[in-house]
């Protein structure tokens, strides 16, 4: 990460010339140069009025851009012209210049880090001198202290130069061919100018005389700009504020998966900078998990921030209403600081945040962000800050750091109630009241639970928690003590792995065909070959679709881990190759940058725990999933060749099986996993609000639908008994599905079997009899 420097500072030079002449002029990059920095360029071409210069065309905000008086000409002998630009992530140089005709020239491009790239230029100055060893650049008037004052010269010959009084050499060079007379040279003289005001004349001597133009451009220093304040808010479908969270520089607790506002507010220092036109400086949230320090602070010793995007944990969130950039709308519990004005800027939705109006020094600026968070883990922390658009941190101080805490909700095993089963979705009829046990069930009978688990603190969202069902024989009684019961899960998962080979692959897109192309389906010792030209870059393959594996995995079943093996050979060794793995709807599952069969002969990508973020047999079976492979053949003396084999694939995975007395029981008519409905004769806990759940015959089960705080998740188990489960009784528990119990449990359900030829439950609901010795008498209760 590059580091703002509180100052302008000079970073390197970069020289260039065309020789004996020429239409273009290329000018090396300073060495060092990153995003963020400013360029300042001199170009110096023989022809004076009769040549013009066009710059290197980059898109703004990073294109060249001529400085205002930044240009002069000494009659028709020589054309010296200034230009400055911000430099982009992506800039690599050299840089091209562009003349109308063949002209000799040469050229100094300067760079310096720590400008203002909102303005970078304060003042700037040019004159034609004539012919002269001294080189004169007019006197600037500066607005700002300290500026960065930097002279730039040319000369109508071929020489060298020396840098004047109090100046630093930033660099020279000249152009070659025919006589010194007919070349020009470059240089450029640099020097840090503490307070505003006149800086007087700067001059650069040549070694030989002639014809020669002065430029002086004063950088504004970039504005001091710290993180200030900040504060957590819910969030509203406006551009309003809604309740705050927390109080101004607290941390607060959000809940896992749902949105919430973040206001924070950038101060700018009244002090040795200048914050005037920065209407386009841009700025970008990161976030970093909470480090081993525990704490968020401005040391950053132990977190690793990235960007805030709308795909990572911390993510950037949408409301329907607003659009991203609105205008901010103050509220009186703004994060504002106690006697220094806040200047709104803008609502924001999306990575890159704008300014709205300018901020002047020695006043703060307020933004509004809508996020949310996804797949954080319940408990985690998370910090945030700011950084400037090229991801440096901010030159002021960070004094406040914003701060969420996932929060974690709690779970109660709550309201239950027994009903007989039915082959659908819904129960059939209750036989006891709501938290009543039930007994004398016959074993083999199929029976149906309903069972309450009631979510506060916070909301537990979709998928957020797996969970399982536990038995135990009842010891004592059935209490949330557990003290004297030993739990058993009702399934076991149970690890298996499936290996399939491709039943299709063809090719596509433009590239090297491959020769037996057929041949690399199967890894079976034949091989599909492409070869390349010696010496040749930039050469590919055409892309090989490896599709049909036709894995048949049970839906139930959870996936662990993927791995595809690709079998082959290449020669000479260098060749890489890429591959994607596509979805049955075409999306990127996982993808390699590259890969190489030079050590060996086969190649492993994922693992028997990298799931690909597959989290369903849905998305493996029949057609699921497929593989582009791309080959990437290198220059080389040798003409390079690749030779694939074939490709396969095996998955890892657990199937749930039953696992004892109490097993779950299979309806022919509906699938585990059901959305229930409400039957009426549900168990109720109060007021509380019900989100229902669905219905199973296997576990884990899943929150399908978010629960929010303050209702209840109700979910339907069908189960059966083994002919072990005669004349015991059995306690029920919910936990999750990593064995761990739920935060506390108001009511186990309880059901007792009769014993082996004692009545069955049918039998006692019907009013059936007995006959003891002769005598007919009915059923006790």
């Amino acid at each position: 990460m590059r580091p703002v420097s509180a100052a302008v500072a000079y970073r390197a030079a970069g020289t260039g010339n065309n020789a004996a002449g020429a239409t273009t002029l290329s000018i090396a990059q300073p060495t060092g140069t990153l995003a963020g920095d400013v360029l300042i360029a001199v170009v110096s071409v023989r022809g004076g009025t009769g040549t013009t210069i066009t710059p290197p065309t980059q898109s703004a905000p990073y294109d060249w851009k001529a400085v205002p008086s930044g240009s002069a000409d000494s009659t028709t002998t020589l054309k010296s012209t200034t230009y400055y630009k911000i430099v982009g992530p992506s800039d690599s140089g050299p840089y091209v210049f562009t003349f109308n005709g063949t002209q000799k020239a040469s050229g100094v491009i300067v760079g310096f880090t720590g400008v203002d790239i909102g303005d970078p230029i304060d003042v700037a100055g040019s004159q034609a001198n004539a012919s002269n060893t001294a080189m004169i650049a007019p006197s600037v008037t500066t607005t700002v202290p300290n500026a960065m004052l930097v002279a730039a010269y040319s000369t109508a010959t071929g020489t060298t130069v020396t840098v004047g009084s109090s100046m630093t050499l930033a660099g020279q060079d000249a152009s070659t061919g025919g006589s010194a007379a007919t070349r020009t040279t470059s240089g450029t003289q640099y020097v840090l100018q503490a307070t505003s005001g006149a800086s007087g004349t700067k001059t650069m001597t040549a070694a030989a005389t002639a014809v020669n133009i002065g430029h002086l451009i004063a950088l504004k220093p970039a504005p001091t700009i710290s993180q200030a304040s900040y504060r957590l808010f819910a969030n509203t479908d406006s551009t309003t504020a809604s309740t705050p969270l927390a109080a101004i520089d607290t941390a607060a607790s959000v809940e896992k998966d749902a949105q919430f506002r973040l206001r924070i507010n950038l101060g700018v220092a009244s002090g040795g900078s200048m914050a005037t036109a920065v209407t386009t400086r841009t700025y970008t949230l990161q976030f970093a998990a909470r480090g081993a320090d525990n704490v968020c602070d401005s040391s950053f010793t132990s977190e690793t921030y990235a960007n805030v995007t709308a795909s990572t944990v911390v993510r950037y969130s949408t409301n329907p209403t607003p659009a991203d950039g609105a205008t901010y709308v103050t509220s009186a519990n703004d994060p504002t600081r106690s006697g220094i004005t806040a200047v709104g800027q803008r609502y924001h939705e999306s990575a890159t945040m704008t300014m709205a109006s300018t901020i002047p020094a020695g006043q703060d600026g307020l933004w509004d962000i809508v996020l949310s968070t996804s797949g954080a883990s319940f408990g985690q922390r998370y910090c945030m800050r700011i950084v400037d658009g090229f991801g440096a941190v901010l030159n002021g101080s960070y004094s406040v750091m914003p701060e969420i805490v996932v929060a974690t909700p709690t779970i109660t095993q709550a309201n239950y109630r027994w009903f007989t089963n039915a082959d659908s979705a819904t129960p059939g009829a209750p036989l006891v009241a709501q938290d009543t046990p039930i007994t004398n069930v016959a074993t083999g009978t199929p029976i149906r639970l309903r069972q309450r688990l009631a979510i506060n603190v916070a909301a537990l969202p979709a998928s957020a928690q797996d969970f399982k069902l536990q038995y135990a024989e009842k010891s004592g009684s059935c209490d949330t003590a557990f003290s004297g019961e030993s739990y058993t899960d009702f399934m076991q998962l149970v690890a298996m792995t499936d290996t399939q080979d491709p039943s299709s692959l063809s090719s596509s897109g433009i590239g090297i065909a491959w020769v037996n192309e057929a041949n690399a389906r199967l890894i079976d010792n034949t091989d599909a070959m492409v070869t390349g030209i010696a010496n040749s870059v930039g050469q590919v393959t055409k892309i090989l679709n490896v599709t049909g594996f036709n894995f048949n995995i049970p839906t139930s079943a959870i996936i662990d881990g993927i791995e595809l093996t690709v079998q082959g050979s290449e020669s000479p060794s260098g060749n890489s190759f890429g591959l994607m793995i596509t979805g049955n709807n075409g999306d990127n599952i996982y993808s390699s940058g590259s890969g190489s069969l030079s050590t060996g002969s086969q190649e492993i990508f994922g693992s028997a725990t990298d799931s690909w973020g597959i989290t369903s047999a849905t998305q493996i079976n029949g057609t699921g999933i497929g593989i582009n492979f791309q080959v990437q053949l290198p220059s080389l003396p040798q003409a390079p060749a690749m030779f694939v084999d074939g490709f396969q694939e095996k998955v890892y995975y657990r199937v749930p099986q039953s696992n004892g007395t109490l097993q779950y029981f299979d309806n022919t008519s509906v699938a585990s996993g059901a959305v229930i409905s409400s039957g009426g004769n549900d168990p109720v806990n109060g007021a509380r609000p019900t989100v229902l759940q669905a219905y199973y015959e296997t576990d884990p089960f899943v929150v399908s639908s978010s629960i929010a705080n303050g209702s209840d998740g109700l979910w339907d188990f069908v189960f059966t008994t083994t002919g072990a489960a005669a004349g015991k009784t059995y306690c029920l528990r919910t936990v999750k599905s990593s064995g761990g119990l739920l935060d506390t449990y108001t009511n186990i359900p309880e059901i007792s079997f009769a014993s082996a030829g004692g009545p069955t439950l049918d039998q006692k609901t019907r009013g059936g009899q007995a006959v003891v010795d002769g005598v007919k008498s009915p059923y006790s209760f």
